[in-house]
């Protein structure tokens, strides 16, 4: 037998109805004609591989297709009751009823029955919403024959305590006042009756020119620039424009979504219905998402294509499993899909899905289904990150759940947004950028979280951001990017308080009520203080400078508190600073919002995790060293011994006194009062008092927090970089030179 592969150039992924289109023609030759013909995706259009030729095809459609029965009685304008607003429906019915064309013989046999089975009941006039509408569905689906089975699982699903709609046909095959049970009736009395439409076949399938191709028949949600409505045409409102052939195709395209229903665990576990490739609905990821989050209140549909030819038979198990998974859950919401598919990758050769939301008309209560982007389908390192998020009682989900309830906060719910606009961002295009700005929505998110009880203590509580993998900071940075010395500044004030032989804690603690001894205990997991007044949170609304002193008050009083004033480990980190970020960092050629965003985010991973090799790192090494009054200032301030120049070592013991001076301003009697320290311990500075503008001073005292590198087996350190830069090198000659005072930022 002979294969032909034809195009269907009418048939496009885009919009939604030349997408279900595609799956109508496929399933109709399928099961009326050719039970191996195959279809697949190729360049945005529809193949079709089958015995049938162009010619052949065409004739088969205008001469021997047998259309589906779909009817709805449950549902406005059916056709099934009297009243003026049935007149069109009814009236399509009946011209059904009347035919004897042998290709209407299902369609006749399924009105006959549901005429039966309405009679029967005594149910004389359209059911009201609610019980007696669900009543009437459970009826039907006990009553109604097997070939009609397909259609009842397609439009509606019986739950326990109501009725559930599958998003792809409105509300039981409604969409506001309009019927596409009525709409596709009538269609099949002007296409296969009446025979009205036999110049546009060739039109819808092969996108052939062809004059008079549209009827004022209207797709609904399937096809928004065929409806009609303001600005859709000449004068204020435009017709509907709708090719009756299409209307016929994407209704039987809709058959390939039956529905079904799942239990969740659990004792009292209650049904829930499940949809094909449909997850909760996201305002995000779109041009018009901002205006969208609130009206779209249906379901998404994510719609795969396939670029292996496949028969019906298989894309219908495909469309019945209809779901993706991930860590071993279904996906629920569209990040959750959009992670699935770039994380795990997808069998049958899918290569891509469609993605459409419902939204709301100006004005309507129906829906457009608005395309919102294609999204590739792969597997992505980066994207495999995002399952640190499904630990801690599936985080993510709890933080949606919370963010989107009635009374949530609306910090919460903006910082959700931006977080899965991010997530989106990173599966379609991995990169550093995405993945920074993943960072910086979990340290917003966790920021909301813990400023609001509702969040941390309600029903279903969401607990902090689980601590993130070292990886990420590979992943989120950049060295090519502007924002590279941003981004190793705020990795070193995150990684403070990890190190050996730490007494205060980690940075993060200063922030938010946590748990620091379970964040940086055996079991490291980060968890909410049974507190929330604990006297070491300080960072507050105000700019990072001044949260910055703030936080190195604190840290020194914590570590007198704690005995440790020999060496002052309360400003050693994981991630040490390079001096010549410092020297920026003073100077004010940074972000300093940026950098404060940045930590939030980076303060998550798990530092204790990080090795050397994870640190984000310069392409070229800059040898600035930062201002002197810096330089006297944190030689007093350093976790280790002063290493000098003939080898020997030098503790420098703790005096509170110089950062409290720092941190008021008081530059000139900070860097007194730190050579005097340097003096006693055996060190001879070079330079003893400095003063500087208060813009400086803040900046030279804030920066003393961020760690720096101190290995005793390096001759050039960033120690002995500060080193060099104010004390003497002839450490034991006697010198009978006065002190020296430096003014501006030297």
């Amino acid at each position: 037998m002979t294969e032909h592969t034809l195009e269907l150039h009418g048939c496009t992924p885009v919009p939604l109805a030349g997408y279900l289109k595609a799956l109508g023609v496929l399933r109709i030759v399928s099961e009326q004609i050719d039970d191996d013909a195959r279809g697949w995706w190729e360049r945005g259009v529809f193949h079709l591989r089958s015995s049938q030729s162009e010619d052949e095809l065409l004739a088969f459609f205008l001469n021997d297709y047998s259309p589906t029965p779909i009817v709805g009685p449950w549902g406005a304008r059916s056709g099934f009751y009297a009243g003026q607003s049935e007149k069109s429906a009814r009236a399509a019915l009946e011209s059904i009823e009347s035919t004897v064309l042998k290709r209407l013989k299902p369609f006749r046999t399924a009105i006959s029955e549901t005429r039966k089975i309405l009679k029967s009941h005594e149910i004389l006039e359209k059911p009201e919403p609610g019980k007696p509408k669900d009543d009437l569905m459970r009826l039907l689906r006990a009553e109604m024959s097997d070939s009609q089975l397909d259609w009842l699982d397609c439009v509606f699903v019986l739950l326990d305590d109501g009725t559930a709609f599958p998003p792809i046909l409105g509300t039981g095959g409604n969409e506001g006042s309009g019927s596409y049970t009525s709409g596709f009736s009538q269609a099949v009395v002007e296409v296969i009756a009446d025979r009205k439409w036999d110049g546009a076949c060739s039109t819808s399938l092969f996108d052939i020119v062809q004059p008079e191709t549209t009827s004022n028949q209207s797709a609904g949600h399937f096809f928004p620039d065929a409806t009609g409505g303001p600005n859709a045409g000449s004068g204020y409102l435009g017709r509907s424009t709708l090719n009756p052939w299409t209307l016929l195709w994407l209704m039987e395209g809709t058959l390939a979504f039956a529905s079904s229903c799942s239990k969740r665990a659990g004792t009292d576990a209650r049904e829930s219905a499940t949809f094909p490739f449909s997850v909760d609905a996201a305002g995000v990821g779109y041009g018009s998402a901002s205006l969208a989050d609130e009206a779209s209140r249906r379901r998404e549909l994510w719609l795969p294509i396939w670029e292996s030819p496949s028969t019906y038979a298989e894309l219908s198990h495909l469309f019945a499993e209809g779901r993706a998974t991930l860590d071993r859950r279904p996906a629920k919401s569209a990040t959750d899909f959009a992670r699935a598919i770039s994380s795990l990758g997808t069998d049958r050769r899918i290569t891509a899905f469609e993605r459409y939301g419902f939204q709301l008309r100006n004005g309507d209560l129906s829906n457009f289904a608005i395309h919102l982007g294609r999204h590739r389908a792969g597997r992505s390192d980066r994207v495999r990150l995002l399952s640190d998020l499904d630990r801690n009682s599936n985080w993510l989900d709890r933080f949606r759940r919370a963010a989107t309830g009635q009374h949530a906060p609306g910090r919460a719910a903006s910082t959700l947004r931006r977080l899965e606009t991010a997530v989106l961002e990173v599966c379609q295009r991995p990169g550093h950028q995405s993945a920074q700005q993943i960072l910086i929505s979990l340290g917003e998110a966790e920021a909301a979280i813990a400023i609001s009880p509702k969040l941390r203590e309600a029903d279903y509580p969401v607990p902090p951001v689980p601590l993130l993998d070292a990886a990420w900071l590979k992943e989120a940075y950049d060295q090519s990017a502007t924002t590279h010395r941003e981004f190793r500044l705020a990795a070193a004030l995150a990684s403070l308080g990890y190190s050996r032989g730490e007494r205060v804690g980690p940075v993060r603690r200063h922030l938010e009520p946590i748990n620091y001894d379970r964040l940086t205990g055996k079991s490291r997991r980060a968890m909410w203080a049974a507190h929330a007044d604990d006297p070491s949170i300080v960072w507050s609304g105000g700019n990072l400078i001044r949260n910055l002193i703030l936080v190195l008050e604190r840290r020194l009083i914590d570590a007198v508190k704690g005995g440790n004033e020999k060496l002052v480990a309360p400003f050693d980190g994981r991630c040490p600073a390079l001096p010549s970020d410092i020297f920026h960092f003073i100077e004010g050629n940074v972000d300093d919002n940026l950098i404060e965003s940045l930590m939030r985010g980076l303060m998550l991973i798990d530092w204790n995790a990080v090795n050397w090799s994870d640190l984000p790192q310069p392409v070229k090494h800059e040898y600035t060293t930062p201002s002197a009054a810096y330089c006297l200032l944190k030689l007093c301030l350093l976790p280790c011994a002063v290493p000098t120049a003939d080898g020997a070592e030098i503790d420098v013991k703790l005096s509170p006194q110089i950062a409290r001076r720092a941190a008021t301003g008081d530059l000139a009697g900070a860097t007194e009062l730190a050579a005097r320290r340097l003096q006693a311990s055996g060190l001879r500075p070079a330079v003893d008092v400095i003063t500087a503008r208060r813009e400086i001073a803040d900046r030279t005292a804030a920066a003393l927090v961020f760690p720096l590198r101190h290995d005793p087996k390096r001759k050039r350190s960033s120690v002995t970089l500060l080193r060099d830069r104010v004390i003497r090198k002839e450490q034991h000659e006697e010198s009978d030179e006065p002190a020296t005072e430096v003014s501006s930022a030297t």
